[in-house]
């Protein structure tokens, strides 16, 4: 009878230790649905959960981790509202956004709220060290990437991309990249997300600007749209664009006939694939290891950082600023001015797979 009350009790001790460890609250605000790359964020929502269920199953675990996801349906105006719905109403310690058209418009609440913004996207202007920190490859990087793969190209070459927050700071960077060597600009195509013909652009860049190379900054449904109507046409660029080997995109034999070159932030480690497989029941995609990433940072920044008094939120933001340097499943991220940053690599697809591709480096 003592052993049995002696295991109950044991066992109701743990409970309470359980119980009595402090939680952390991480909003996650994404696009669920609305846009048709609501699928490719949905596996990275499911690399979230692998993740949370990982840390909270480590038995000398100094938290608990309790993510919590808001459909911002990828509009900026949905973005905001779910931030403050995350702050407010359910209390967040700290916040990861995907995209840049979600981080432009959050930026300015985290540092009003003071709180941790971690961003997977573009916008490195809004990036500030203290609240807001980008994850991953920011625009001005990528641009000089871009630059380098084509600046020796003797194919005419023009930029298409959606109207973003961001990308307008990437084609000013193409554009500065290429009067530095002293060549002239790149004519720009601009399309709204969600855009319903590309027929009458395909025209304009096939027939009136006769581009043989673009540099695709398209996605999701966009991207989908635009290959289809492009197979429509007699029009075959040759491409330059930001996709981990096309997957999930439809109709890719017409990239991999003209040798597109892609740029890949990070290569997963194969028993993450493995792992993840697993787990989700399906393949991970190029931002799954980002997102998985972007919680691994916030949790080792917290767990290694001195016990302090101060609200959860502020130590949190204040662990991630202290960070310069920090190895993820995709590689080593190295802070500069809250940039978390892992260089991209090129490659040239082929009907036989992918090929490393080396550029020279342009002028700065």
């Amino acid at each position: 009878m003592k052993g049995i009350l002696l295991a109950v009790l044991i066992s109701l001790l743990g409970a309470f230790a359980l119980q009595a460890k402090e939680t952390i609250n991480i909003g996650i605000n994404m696009g669920i649905s609305g846009n048709g790359e609501a699928a490719f964020f949905q596996v990275v929502q499911k690399s979230f959960l692998m993740e949370e269920q990982e840390l909270n199953a480590r038995p000398n675990a100094p938290y608990q981790y309790k993510l919590f996801f808001e459909d911002n349906m990828w509009t900026p105006r949905d973005s905001v509202a779910a931030a403050e719905r995350m702050i407010s109403l359910s209390k967040a310690d700290a916040m990861i956004t995907l995209a840049d058209y979600a981080f432009g418009p959050t930026a300015p609440i985290a540092k009003r709220r003071q709180i941790a913004n971690v961003a997977l996207a573009w916008g490195a202007d809004k990036a500030d060290g203290k609240y807001n920190f980008l994850f991953g490859t920011d625009e001005i990087v990528y641009a000089r990437v871009f630059y380098s793969a084509i600046k020796d190209s003797p194919l005419k070459t023009g930029i298409l991309a959606v109207r973003q927050s961001a990308t307008p700071a990437f084609v000013d960077e193409m554009q500065r990249l290429a009067k530095a060597d002293g060549k002239p600009e790149f004519p720009v195509t601009f399309i709204n997300s969600e855009s319903v013909d590309f027929r009458t652009v395909i025209l304009k860049l096939n027939k009136e600007e006769k581009l043989q190379q673009l540099v695709l900054i398209l996605y999701g449904d966009d991207l989908n749209k635009f290959i289809y109507q492009l197979r429509q046409s007699d029009y075959r660029p040759a491409f330059v664009m930001m996709v981990d080997g096309l997957k999930g995109i439809q109709n890719r034999e017409i990239f991999l006939a003209g040798g597109a070159i892609v740029a890949i932030d990070g290569r997963l480690p194969e028993e993450f694939e493995e792992k993840f497989r697993a787990y989700a029941k399906e393949s991970p995609n190029q931002w799954t290891g980002f997102g998985y990433d972007c919680l691994k940072l916030i949790v080792e920044s917290i767990e290694s950082a001195p016990h302090s008094t101060e609200p959860m939120r502020l130590r949190i933001a204040r662990a991630i600023a202290q960070r310069k340097e920090f190895s993820g499943i995709s590689g080593t991220y190295t802070q500069n001015k809250g940039v978390f940053e892992i260089p991209p690599l090129l490659f040239r697809l082929t009907t036989t797979g992918e090929e490393p591709f080396t550029p020279t480096t342009p002028k700065l």
